[in-house]
């Protein structure tokens, strides 16, 4: 006997309990084929996970797989099962990975990918994969070892069908990734001036135009100027002189953005980049040949001797020294302990687990979710689907990750885990957002705020089984104050209005080391014009304060509708925190658009102190010597009644859509800031992207506001 989650119950020691006769093990199984059925095409079977925990054929009792219903169960979660279907025929599968003996040179990769030839591997391409099978008997315990020719033909075609069948959860992941490369929209009309001078047929004699140097050398292949790559993300690198003669000949009106790798070139091909800003990327060239041949290379000729820039990023992962992005010199000491389980990444989902990690460390969660024997009981009442409720898969969440069941310090075994794969989860709490569900990279700010809606939605519709008295998002919820002051009559409006994040801008002219970075910045433009290595580099470093006080201080607007003017004029605004929630999320807001109208990333430090005094943000309402603005007749609005359908600019429709927006956000963008400017507008844009109906169509009324 077991305790298992405040209940006792026998646990079944499945293979130690034998029969001498297998016939009569069988004859027990076939009253039990009436409750079991061939699975289709398209029939759901879920066989690579425990419904309950994060059970796989792996783990040191295998998964048992319903022979009824498809759905598979760890050893602990089997009785459950049962008691709940009343099957008793199950699957039993017991994996284990066995280490390939390979040829240590085979396993140095070649290419920019994931699972495909000469890319990394994937544990399936390391690992000899050993697997027992077995039919097994509920609740005597008993076996069969599959295949078995004994066996009835129902049960041989039912295990079968589910040992050939693509686990549900598998069908839309992708296991292999190669960096991919689009052919450049310059290409086909791109602008070759007349030579002036002749490229070198022999490749020693190739240098930079600017330093002298004869390595990492990229030729423009519209004016013929060859010069220094730029730096890689660790300071290696070249010089950056393409790219600068780029910019310049931009500045005087001439497009030459495509820049062809030399070294590289060979009958096959070469590297070549775009610097235009829409592209700023590898691309294809699919008539390299003959904008080589203007400048009097013959492709056919050329033989590599440079690295292509995919071999360069392969050593870069391989060999990169992480210290010096984590805690250099500390001797850092592995923990094993319940919240210290890893997730694992199932494709481009670090945002996900960032967010999981972050919302399961309170303890809140572990209350809702795990306390006092919750899993048990969310396990119990779930509907015959587990995958498909949220309960099942929040409590699963918190059994796997803030307990101990999964923290295993065995890493030489490669049968043990230290992490879970959250995949029931991320299927359910993604179903149905075409950018979440995708396997593209996604906003951690952006997908919290979505999963505190869907939990709370979802949990909404499962009330009955669940007692609380506040939703999830209300750890998080807040209030803010909005203030405006119109400048002509100084009559003050108040506007209030509720988030489950504070976005700050981060204010880099308030660094603390401005001058270190200028410094920096100067030895850094001294050394491109000589082979010098770099040393790392200063970034600027701006206190959280800083950011704080930014978002406090006051604003001019331009073209406020005053009531009391009856005019449009200016006023200054500020917005306080009305009502601070329990935990306040912080979104730092590291994008912003460049002087070229394109979206940039901060490069920037954030210092951010263990305690933080916000009462300087706290609002104090309207004060005894203010006066209010008069309201409209609708007592809704200061604005004037709309005359005529608002029409958005359609060339700030267009900026936008070039910086990747979706038409339906550009034109909401666009009337939301009454066409303010594209600064104005990708800012609505980065504070409203997750809404809703950010991509929808707009409406008729929509346009009149």
């Amino acid at each position: 006997r077991r305790v298992h989650g405040g209940n006792i119950f026998i646990n079944f020691l499945i293979n130690e309990r034998k029969m001498a006769n297998q016939s009569e093990i069988i004859d027990l199984m076939r009253p039990h084929m009436k409750k079991i059925s061939v699975p289709d095409h398209f029939t759901p079977v879920f066989k690579s996970e425990c419904q309950f925990s994060f059970d796989t054929p792996f783990s040191p009792n295998g998964l048992y797989v319903n022979l009824g219903n498809y759905l598979a169960y760890g050893q602990d979660y089997l009785h459950l099962d049962h008691q709940r279907t009343g099957n008793c025929l199950y699957l039993h599968q017991k994996w284990n990975k066995v280490r390939k003996q390979v040829d240590p040179t085979e396993e140095t990769p070649t290419k920019l990918a994931i699972g495909v030839d000469g890319g990394f591997q994937l544990d399936d391409q390391k690992y000899e994969i050993v697997k027992q099978n077995a039919v097994v008997l509920i609740p005597q315990g008993l076996r069969v070892e599959f295949p078995c020719a004994d066996l009835p033909v129902l049960i041989t075609q039912v295990v079968e069908a589910i040992l050939n069948h693509v686990d549900t959860l598998d069908a839309p992941q992708i296991t292999s990734w190669e960096d991919e490369v689009k052919e450049s929209i310059y290409a086909k009309d791109l602008v070759q001036v007349k030579p002036e001078k002749p490229i070198p047929s022999n490749p020693s004699l190739w240098k930079c135009e600017e330093t002298g140097r004869t390595d990492n050398l990229w030729l423009n292949l519209s004016d013929g100027y060859i010069g220094g790559g730029r730096k890689n993300w660790d300071g290696s690198g070249g010089s950056g002189s393409a790219l600068r003669h780029y910019e310049e000949m931009k500045s005087q009106g001439k497009n030459y953005p495509l820049v062809v790798k030399l070294g590289t070139i060979t009958p096959r091909g070469a590297d070549v980049y775009s610097y235009a800003a829409n592209e700023n990327d590898m691309v294809l060239d699919p008539y390299l040949a003959k904008h080589l041949e203007h400048w009097g290379i013959n492709i056919m000729n050329m033989q590599k001797t440079e690295k292509t820039m995919a071999e360069l990023q392969i050593d870069l992962n391989k060999n990169w020294e992480f210290d010096k992005i984590t805690e250099s010199g500390k001797d850092l000491e592995r923990v094993f302990e319940p919240g210290c389980v890893g997730l694992k990444n199932l494709g481009s989902t670090c945002y996900i687990n960032a967010v999981v990690q972050t919302l399961f460390t309170l303890p809140e969660v572990s209350e809702r979710y795990l306390m006092n024997g919750k899993p048990e009981q969310f396990f119990r009442s779930s509907p015959p689907l587990p995958a498909g409720d949220i309960l099942t898969q929040m409590a699963k969440l918190a059994n796997g990750l803030l307990t101990d069941r999964y923290t295993n310090q065995n890493f030489s075994d490669p049968n043990s885990e230290s992490s879970i794969r959250p995949t029931m989860f991320r299927t359910l709490v993604t179903k149905g957002h075409a950018e979440f569900s995708s396997g593209h990279q996604q906003d951690s700010g952006e997908f919290f705020q979505y999963l505190l809606e869907t939990v709370k939605r979802l949990e909404q519709k499962e009330s009955s089984r669940i007692d609380i008295n506040n939703s999830i998002d209300s750890w998080f919820r807040f209030e803010t104050e909005e203030r405006y002051e119109c400048s002509v009559s100084h009559k003050v409006m108040y506007k209030s209005s509720g988030d489950i994040m504070l976005g700050l801008s981060i204010p880099v002219d308030q660094a603390t080391n401005l001058d270190e970075v200028a410094a920096y910045e100067e030895r850094k433009q001294k050394r491109q014009k000589i082979e010098e290595k770099d040393d790392d580099a200063v970034k600027p470093r701006v206190p959280f304060s800083a950011c704080l006080s930014s978002f406090a201080n006051t604003e001019l607007i331009n073209g406020f509708f005053s009531t009391a003017t009856n005019s449009h004029g200016t006023a200054t605004k500020s917005v306080r925190v009305k009502k601070f929630p329990k935990y306040l999320m912080v979104q730092l807001r590291r994008y912003y658009i460049a002087s070229d109208w394109t979206p940039k990333k901060l490069d920037v430090l954030v210092d951010v102190p263990d305690v933080i005094d916000l009462e300087f943000l706290r609002a104090k309402g309207k004060q005894a010597h203010e006066e209010l603005l008069p309201e409209q007749a609708d007592g809704l609005s200061v604005l004037p009644p709309p005359t005529a359908s608002f029409v958005p600019d359609e060339l700030l429709v267009s900026q936008l859509m070039s910086m990747g927006f979706s038409e339906n956000g550009s034109r909401r963008a666009a009337i939301a800031t009454k066409n303010a400017g594209i600064e104005t507008a990708a800012e609505w844009v980065f504070s409203h992207m997750a809404d809703p109906d950010f991509n929808d169509p707009i409406q008729e009324q929509q346009q009149q506001q």
